[in-house]
């Protein structure tokens, strides 16, 4: 969210530094996607993806956030 839109730009998903917390390792990956739904110098789909283990069961949690840069903003 603190990202500036300029800095948000589509391309490869970033894995960040995996840790642990409690026991339980975790894995984060971020992802920054064109949306197909308006013109991409204006929009922008950020994802994150939390990935985990706990009691041999695999977790995911995923959260979307759509960006957006009106015309006359820099």
């Amino acid at each position: 969210m603190d990202a500036p839109f300029r800095e948000l730009i589509p391309g490869p998903r970033k894995e960040l530094e995996p840790f642990s917390e409690n026991g339980i390792d975790y894995t984060l990956r971020i992802e920054v996607d064109a949306s197909s739904q308006a013109d991409p110098k204006f929009l922008r789909v950020v994802r994150v993806v939390v990935r985990w283990d706990y009691k041999g069961r695999a977790h995911q949690l995923l959260r979307e956030l759509w960006r957006h840069r009106l015309p006359h903003q820099r």
